[in-house]
């Protein structure tokens, strides 16, 4: 509630007072849909990983046998689309209607991390491999907008087409993790990497800030035109900067003293 609240203060330009039951009712109930976590939408996520992690949890605590884990996983990815198919207007405290489908994935890890073939597989450092995925991961991915006609939100529990869904999903954790073999160490990247969580959770609030700067000399159409070419690597160039540098000023100015 305390972390909430300081999102709130950050975009209190948004802010009424004579709503401030109604933004604590809503964040309690934890799902981000209908704007109700107006103040920073992504915080969605981390009430939704909450359930699915303890789901999962619970799931793997009753049988961690595989002959029981995936038609269970299997189970609860039919159910999640059914969920976000026939009843698309249907949210649940803390996102649990996402969460059929993002337990799947936990899943996923979990039979990836306790099968050393598949470990092999992906652990190769062959280049044809990463570029075999990325390319099916694009094949799938655009084949389930053009038929669906929408970006995948798992926020709305926007899915589009099942099979094409979970095999563009997999096809790009094992992209990731393939090409992650192949790159040496890195400082940067493995900055970012521990820092993930603060940079996800802290960009949107920035994104916004920026839009409001260039609508002083563009028009929202224009934005809204060449956002995705242009304007979003742009957007993630300065929110990772801005992000870092206040990272930095931290443990430099704060962290060290109190530590």
């Amino acid at each position: 509630l305390i972390s909430y609240g300081l999102w709130l203060i950050l975009n209190i330009r948004n802010f009424h007072f004579e709503g401030f039951l109604q933004i604590m009712i809503n964040i309690l109930y934890g799902n981000g849909s209908g704007n109700q976590l107006f103040f920073n939408a992504v915080l969605w996520f981390l009430p939704c990983l909450f359930i699915t992690r303890l789901s999962f949890t619970i799931l793997s605590d009753i049988s961690r046998n595989i002959k029981i884990l995936i038609p269970t996983l299997l189970a609860c990815s039919i159910a999640g689309y059914i969920l976000a198919t026939a009843y698309p207007h249907l949210k649940l405290p803390f996102g649990a209607e996402t969460a059929f489908s993002s337990i799947v994935f936990f899943g996923v890890g979990y039979l990836y991390n306790g099968s050393a073939k598949l470990k092999q597989l992906l652990d190769n450092k062959k280049i044809t491999t990463a570029l075999f995925l990325t390319v099916i991961t694009v094949l799938f991915s655009l084949s389930n907008f053009y038929l669906s006609g929408h970006q995948v939100d798992m926020r709305l529990n926007r899915m589009g087409n099942y099979f094409l869904f979970y095999l563009s999903a997999v096809s790009g954790i094992a992209m990731c993790v393939s090409w992650s073999h192949l790159i040496k160490q890195n400082k940067f990247l493995e900055y970012l990497g521990r820092n993930s969580m603060i940079l996800f959770v802290s960009h949107l609030i920035i994104f916004s800030y920026i839009s409001k700067i260039l609508f002083i000399w563009l028009t929202p159409a224009t934005i809204s035109r060449f956002r995705n070419l242009y304007f979003a690597p742009l957007y993630s160039i300065i929110s990772i900067t801005i992000i870092c540098s206040v990272l930095k000023l931290y443990h430099k100015k704060i962290y060290n003293q109190l530590a």
